[in-house]
């Protein structure tokens, strides 16, 4: 899901390409959903990409108790996390859910350049 909102900045050079794929995917997925739909108006794909990138963009919250969860972990021990995605999307969240400095490593699969 992460493609049709990602701007895949942060990302390890092996996936460089993804900028250039990104928004002819995002458009063409978007297209997709209007075709079976049987929606003909020609903006609405490309509306569709741009008012789903901007909800995504707007936050997402943390599961209840997750900050106390982290706490009581924090407690016995360091504290990772492993996430798989590309590395704006995860670093983004991270931020909006106040969990960014939370652990005590983090490792982005589109950063490593693994998926």
């Amino acid at each position: 899901m992460g493609g049709l909102w990602s701007t895949f900045d942060g990302n390890h050079r092996s996936l460089a390409g993804l900028h250039a794929w990104a928004p002819s995917y995002r458009t063409e997925a978007w297209q997709a959903v209007a075709d079976v739909l049987g929606a003909e108006d020609p903006g609405l794909a490309p509306a569709a990409s741009e008012r789903f990138a901007a909800a995504q963009n707007r936050g997402h919250p943390p599961i209840d108790g997750m900050h106390h969860a982290l706490d009581v972990a924090r407690a016995r021990g360091p504290v990772g996390l492993l996430t798989n995605g590309s590395s704006d999307l995860q670093r983004l969240k991270l931020d909006q859910t106040g969990l960014a400095g939370a652990f005590d490593t983090v490792v982005v699969s589109g950063e490593a350049g693994v998926g």
